[in-house]
């Protein structure tokens, strides 16, 4: 895919950058105007400059973003009923929590196929009975978990889960740098540190944020992090025919399900 880097007299379909629209918090600063040779992202996509922080968040280390958040992740385990003899493990997943009783994380770690059953697991092992799942539809690979907590671990006797705050309408700008905190391969508490490339990467309308962040089976689910720790996107998938194109589905679609969980109450 060929980007147009910035500059105010460069045209793109016979306009200059400047009249191209603005963002809510900055200047355009790149366009995706070419399809790409896997035929994956809407010729639509493009990404602007955000600055919406600047001034307002003080900038953290790499290792303040995993000491703040690393308290929120949590492992999702799908589990399947084996002929009555017990469950298989089927399906495994990072998620994070965003209030004491609600999870956040992709929906095809909780896809349900047959009689399954989910199970959560905190930082210090603690385990929550998932009660309830509202998940987005099509490319939209988010889902919400409600859950309570079921057994607590001899570690985690004293342990309260910290939460992660949802940053809305945010576009990173191209290069910035973002941080992957989840459980690559079962390996809990674990955090990978990239930058986007594609910022706003939009897949049959929903957005989409490619990064280098490092991913793996087992990542799908975390939150994806900006140098505020905020969370700006939930890992979801990355391409296997190339090195570090990984995709995380952008935090407004979260703010969509809060909604759709409210209106079942």
């Amino acid at each position: 895919a060929k980007l147009l880097v910035q500059g105010p007299d460069l045209l793109i379909g016979g306009q200059s950058l400047a009249e191209l629209p603005n963002s809510l918090f900055g200047s355009v600063q790149a366009v995706l105007h070419l399809p790409n040779a896997l035929d994956l992202f809407d010729s639509t996509s493009f990404s602007y400059t955000s600055n919406i922080f600047e001034g307002v968040y003080d900038e953290l280390s790499p290792e303040e973003v995993y000491n703040e958040s690393v308290t929120a992740m949590v492992q999702v385990l799908g589990f399947l009923e084996f002929y009555g003899m017990g469950y298989l493990n089927t399906s495994e997943g990072t998620g994070f929590f965003i209030s004491k009783d609600t999870v956040v994380t992709c929906a095809h770690v909780v896809e349900k196929s047959g009689p399954c059953v989910f199970a959560v697991y905190d930082y210090e092992g603690n385990y929550y009975e998932v009660k309830d799942i509202v998940a987005g539809k099509g490319d939209c690979d988010v889902a919400l978990l409600k859950v309570e907590l079921a057994e607590r671990s001899e570690d985690g006797a004293d342990f309260i889960p910290g939460t992660l705050e949802l940053e809305k309408n945010y576009i990173p700008a191209s290069g910035e740098e973002v941080y992957a905190l989840g459980a690559p391969r079962g390996y809990t508490g674990t955090m990978s540190y990239g930058n986007t490339m594609i910022p706003q990467a939009i897949i049959n309308g929903v957005d989409f944020i490619m990064h280098s962040a490092a991913t793996s089976p087992g990542n799908s689910g975390g939150a994806l992090l900006n140098r505020y720790g905020k969370v700006i996107a939930v890992t979801n998938m990355l391409l296997t025919t190339s090195e570090k194109m990984c995709l995380a589905v952008g935090a407004d679609n979260i703010y969509d399900l809060l909604e759709k969980a409210n209106d079942k109450k």
